[in-house]
């Protein structure tokens, strides 16, 4: 209300829509707008440094923040927040309504959503000091390296997000190192990632294939469990899929449009009833044994070592908690020779199972041509 201080009407072209009372202060942002080009602020990051951003007079909050954000990029997954005097600088807002001789600050806000958080998980520094470190051991004698075990997601959420992490239906399990997640749609374990850190020292060797170690196993009756491997969004796809069969049982975990397989098991089901879903995949098998489930077992955990290779050859290894083992090959290329995909474990139908399943750090065997 005018009688009780400034009212600051809506920007255009909104001010139209102002209530009576505050026909100046229409006319004083319209002349603004009109009579000026461009708004220069200065803009300081924690450190004192000051930045000039120069904006149109109708831009946003949100146009002057990418203009900063350019020459300084916030590590991810953090973002930046514009803040002046004691207010937080909306992006909608518009700079016009900004007083142009105060000084703005640039403020580094941790990003705390595990949505965004596990989109993010590849930026952790933690896998590219692994990487580095494993290609400063290569030499031309090196047939093969091993990575891992890797951190823990919530290990690597924490990190990122500088505090401990819920996921839903994702928790550490009371047995040390091992994970437990019970969710309907999967749960990423380790992120797609690029070895470029571990390829820079490997000099004219190529990566032909990796072999990617995880432990299973689950107390959940009759529901297909186990993970999914799932190429890295920046595959360069060498091997066409044109010809290779698509298999499904029931669908769950694998789409057409994504370059996936989902490995599931059956713990406790006469001949485990092993299948690989997706392109390439297969069917229902015995694997010649009957894997123990969780509490059968003594609380163990069943192998998967999964090849996958830059030709598109991939095999799975299944050792059993009693030793037994099982091999089967299929084909369909989730591995380029320098972007890994990503592992999630896998539990059908996860939101009806009071069951989770269970899995082990994951390690990975790097293998040169």
């Amino acid at each position: 209300q005018a009688s009780r201080g400034l009212y600051i009407c809506p920007p255009p072209p909104r001010l139209s829509l102002a209530p009576a009372g505050c026909p100046r202060i229409h006319f004083k942002f319209r002349a603004m707008a009109e009579g000026a080009e461009n708004i220069t602020f200065s803009v300081y990051k924690a450190g004192g440094a000051e930045m000039k951003v120069t904006v149109a007079s109708s831009a946003s909050v949100l146009d002057l923040r990418e203009l900063y954000e350019a020459e300084n990029p916030p590590p991810p997954p953090n973002f930046l927040k514009l803040c002046q005097g004691p207010n937080v600088l909306l992006d909608e807002m518009p700079v016009a309504r900004l007083d142009r001789d105060e000084p703005i600050f640039a403020v580094v806000v941790r990003e705390t959503r595990p949505e965004i958080l596990m989109q993010a998980a590849g930026t952790y520094y933690g896998f590219e000091e692994m990487l580095n470190e494993a290609g400063k051991g290569c030499s031309d004698a090196t047939a093969a390296l091993t990575l891992g075990p890797m951190p823990s997601i919530l290990q690597v959420l924490e990190e990122l997000a500088g505090e401990p992490t819920e996921v839903e239906r994702l928790k550490a399990s009371s047995k040390e190192g091992l994970l437990e997640f019970s969710g309907p749609d999967g749960c990423m374990l380790v992120p797609s990632l690029s070895l470029a850190p571990l390829l820079k020292h490997a000099g004219e060797k190529a990566v032909k294939s990796l072999t990617i170690k995880v432990g299973v196993n689950s107390n959940a009756s009759n529901q297909g469990l186990g993970v999914i491997i799932a190429a890295s969004p920046l595959l360069d796809p060498t091997v066409a899929e044109d010809g290779l069969p698509w298999y499904v049982y029931n669908s769950y975990g694998v789409s057409r449009d994504t370059r996936s397989n989902a490995i599931k098991f059956h713990p406790g089901m006469r001949g485990g009833q092993l299948r690989i879903e997706g392109r390439g995949g297969f069917e229902n098998s015995d694997t010649g044994f009957t894997p123990l489930n969780w509490s059968e077992s003594g609380e163990k955990l069943h192998l998967f070592e999964i090849t996958v290779g830059a030709d598109g050859e991939n095999r799975l290894r299944m050792t059993g908690t009693e030793g037994q083992e099982w091999t089967k090959d299929w084909k369909h290329q989730l591995f380029d020779g320098r972007n890994a995909p990503s592992v999630h474990a896998w539990l059908d139908m996860g939101s009806r199972s009071n069951q989770p399943v269970i899995t082990s750090p994951i390690s990975v065997d790097v293998h040169f041509e």
